[in-house]
């Protein structure tokens, strides 16, 4: 099969657009919206992306003081396009105690509601039990708090008690999970456990490389890289590699160094976009790459990233990134000899649950033209996977 030109590049997988916004609010990280009287109600008002039963609903609370009691409840819209007050289906509410401060809360839901693609839901958080006094509260995280953290649609919105709703800025930290589907990206609701940055290193740290490991879904051909860049020292110079398996920079796919002097500020957070000078390589699915970040120099850079909780399966895919389980941050030691040799890559532990905020920019995509090969099914040896 043949690659063809998509007229222009896209990153994959397009960590820089999920829930976060990079114009210096990034750093803030988590905020709490407070349930402070017996009327508040939080809402997130969407349309669902799957056909499936909604089974379990995270989110991340900030501070807890009990005896405060949440329901939990899947709505309809109402004419206005808000929760309706009127469950999504018989029994699709749960109602919890938070169970501390700072964790994340499961509700299992009573019944799991069954959704179409396309259907109109709303999920409506209302304190249910306990009266407010000042002490009894409790309160749900955000991300991103502030106006540009939020879109048009969908919708994360907020009734401080007047029986009101007005737009709430940020995403809530919420994940939503399914029968079938498991955890899926839900744009609106960020899995983000905590605002959180790789920290400041430079090419005698150890790790001094940052990557992002992952596969392709596609045929395709690499241009370069782009990363979540932040306080980059003046004259931290820095390489973006694409590899394989290799192990000096002899053994890189792609590469392209960058001088430090050309960045524009030392504190600003946004995308750093680098395009490789002399080679284009060509992904194939079934491989796992890195897409790495090194400096090259004492003067320290920083690569922004998300973690998502590891006490949820599966919350990594409340990130648009692909499912199968090889989108996650990467990291090894290079011992800046003669030659400079890298070791293993880190891929356990926290790791696991990062998400750097680091894309391969892709060109070219397979056009699915000619091969004449047999496409069999998939429980016959040698068959195509999805």
């Amino acid at each position: 099969m043949s690659l063809a030109s998509i007229g222009g590049n896209i990153a994959w997988p397009a960590t820089l657009i999920n829930n976060i916004n990079l114009a210096g609010n990034y750093a803030v990280g988590l905020s709490a919206v407070t349930f402070d009287s017996d009327t508040d109600r939080i809402a997130y008002v969407g349309i669902s992306p799957i056909a499936d039963t909604l089974s379990k609903i995270y989110w991340r609370a900030g501070t807890v003081t009990s005896p405060a009691v949440a329901d939990v409840r899947v709505e309809t819209w109402g004419a206005d396009g808000k929760p309706s007050g009127t469950l999504f289906g018989t029994n699709s509410n749960v109602t919890i105690t938070p169970s501390g401060s700072n964790t994340w809360q499961t509700c299992t839901l009573t019944t799991a509601p069954t959704f179409a693609i396309g259907s109109k839901f709303a999920i409506n958080v209302v304190r249910s039990s306990g009266t407010f006094d000042g002490t009894h509260l409790f309160n749900m995280q955000r991300m991103a708090a502030n106006t540009a953290g939020s879109g048009n649609f969908p919708l994360c919105i907020q009734d401080t008690g007047a029986g009101t709703w007005a737009n709430l800025a940020g995403n809530l930290c919420m994940i939503l999970e399914f029968t079938t589907g498991s955890v899926i990206y839900i744009p609106g609701l960020s899995p983000v456990d905590v605002g959180s940055s790789h920290g400041a290193f430079n090419n005698t740290s150890n790790p001094n490389e940052v990557a992002l490991q992952f596969r392709v879904p596609f045929k395709c051909r690499a241009v370069g890289i782009q990363w979540g860049a932040s306080n980059i020292v003046a004259g931290a110079n820095f390489t973006c590699s694409l590899w394989d398996t290799g192990t000096t920079d002899a053994g890189a796919l792609a590469q392209i160094g960058v001088d430090g002097d050309a960045i524009a500020s030392t504190t600003q957070e946004s995308p750093a976009t680098c395009f490789f000078a002399t080679t284009q390589p060509t992904l194939s699915p079934g491989t796992t790459y890195y897409a790495g970040v090194r400096p090259d120099t004492a003067n320290n850079i920083d690569v922004l990233e998300m973690r998502s909780p590891s006490g949820i399966t599966n919350s990594m895919r409340g990130f648009a990134i692909p499912t199968d389980g090889f989108c996650q941050k990467a990291t090894r030691l290079w011992d800046n000899g003669a030659p400079n040799t890298a070791g293993a890559w880190t891929t356990a532990g926290a790791n696991a649950n990062i998400l750097p905020l680091i894309s391969v920019l892709v060109d070219q995509l397979d056009n699915g033209a000619g091969g004449g090969g047999l496409l069999t099914h998939p429980g016959m040896s040698g068959g195509m996977r999805g």
